[in-house]
């Protein structure tokens, strides 16, 4: 899949090296402006591609199937791009609001790779979802903390191995439930590992794959704002592993 062209609007309009703070608002807004605008057209093109999958207009066959599904993915990523650009906008400007209330941590993950598994199906990964001696009602925002599962899980598959098997674990700990997501693949963290979480941090460059860099920050700030801590690291088996922790209540 080639994401390609929103990429590079993306740079060009984020990596100038000026400090003008009015030129950098401008540049915010506009790509707020943007991003914003597109969300109706991508929702549009999404629900017409569903209607397709399901045979509302008739049964498909397997190439037609193929393609559709290939398409599916491609506007499910772009949904993602511009919903991290929205959500780093409403960071930088303050808007971003965290609505905490109990959820089910289950229920959470399921909508999540549910809304993934045209993007998963791309390289004929699954995803094995264990919960570990808890109780999967936590509470948390669950719109805010679909979109970490949905930054990390698209880590994951991106990075990961062809037919690979992204593990997803709820575990209780003291005073809090930590989730991991790991899967076997090509990203070697180096030893500033931390930095992967900075703004405009990516890989992407290294492994030949778009990316804005903004999905691990993301990540850091919803975790950090439902007080709990977010960290990689890799393991002597070849799996990178990223986990995140929300306090309990």
């Amino acid at each position: 899949m080639k994401y390609d062209s929103l990429k590079n609007l993306y740079k060009s309009l984020f990596e100038s090296k000026k400090t003008d703070g009015k030129i950098q608002d401008e540049k915010e807004n506009f790509l707020a402006m943007l991003t914003h605008d597109l969300k109706t057209p991508i929702r549009a093109q999404i629900r017409a591609l569903e209607l397709l999958l399901n045979n509302y207009f008739g049964p498909l066959s397997a190439k037609q199937r193929e393609i559709i599904e290939e398409i599916m993915a491609s506007n499910k990523y772009m949904q993602i791009l511009t919903e991290n650009i929205l959500t780093n906008y409403k960071t930088e400007n303050g808007k971003l609001t965290i609505e905490k209330s109990e959820n089910n941590l289950k229920l959470t993950i399921e909508n999540t790779l549910q809304s993934l598994k045209y993007i998963l199906s791309q390289k004929n990964q699954t995803a094995n979802v264990q919960f570990k001696n808890t109780n999967p009602v936590c509470y948390f925002d669950d719109i805010e903390i679909k979109r970490v599962l949905t930054n990390l899980i698209i880590n994951a598959s991106e990075y990961g191995e062809n037919k690979s098997i992204i593990n997803i674990s709820v575990e209780k700990e003291t005073n809090c439930t930590r989730i991991t997501v790991s899967n076997k693949g090509t990203l070697a963290l180096n030893e500033d590992i931390n930095s992967l979480f900075d703004k405009y941090s990516t890989n992407s460059k290294n492994y030949r794959k778009a990316g804005t860099g903004l999905g691990l920050y993301i990540c850091k700030i919803i975790v950090k704002a439902h007080g709990g801590k977010i960290e990689a690291k890799n393991t002597a088996n070849g799996f990178t592993t990223f986990s995140f922790t929300i306090i309990d209540k």
